[in-house]
């Protein structure tokens, strides 16, 4: 008696290299997903550091309270007048990762001339997974 010639039986792979192979397909599907999210959203992940750089290149100390307030509105900070002091601020939302930051920056001027007597930038504070 012979056994017949089943090629289909023959040709497939190990049971278990078939679920290997799928959860790694599944896995780089996922993670490519994620990396589109973040390309095509507003990704933003707090920097102190940078935040601070780009404040000081735009106010300086015994520059006019005016002008200040116009450099910091090139970086998009909202100013009002809290009592003498000058605060501004920037709220930035991201999908991915879902954060919610604020950026804050508070200037003190001197009494008689108007100008920028102290400048004080708050640490970046966030709701969300870093915060």
């Amino acid at each position: 008696m012979t056994i017949p010639f089943r090629p289909s039986v023959l040709a497939t792979e190990p049971v278990g290299c078939v679920g290997v192979r799928k959860r790694a397909m599944r896995a780089v599907r996922s993670n490519l997903a994620v990396l589109c999210i973040c390309a095509l959203s507003a990704c933003y992940f707090p920097r102190q550091a940078a935040f601070e750089k780009s404040v000081h290149q735009q106010v300086q100390v015994n520059m006019r309270v005016a002008a200040a307030q116009e450099n910091l509105g090139k970086l998009k900070l909202n100013c009002y007048r809290q009592g003498p002091q000058l605060d501004c601020a920037r709220t930035i939302e991201s999908l991915a990762p879902p954060i919610t930051c604020v950026q804050h920056v508070v200037l003190k001027p001197s009494e008689p001339g108007q100008l920028v007597a102290e400048i004080r930038i708050g640490k970046i504070s966030c709701l969300g997974p870093f915060g």
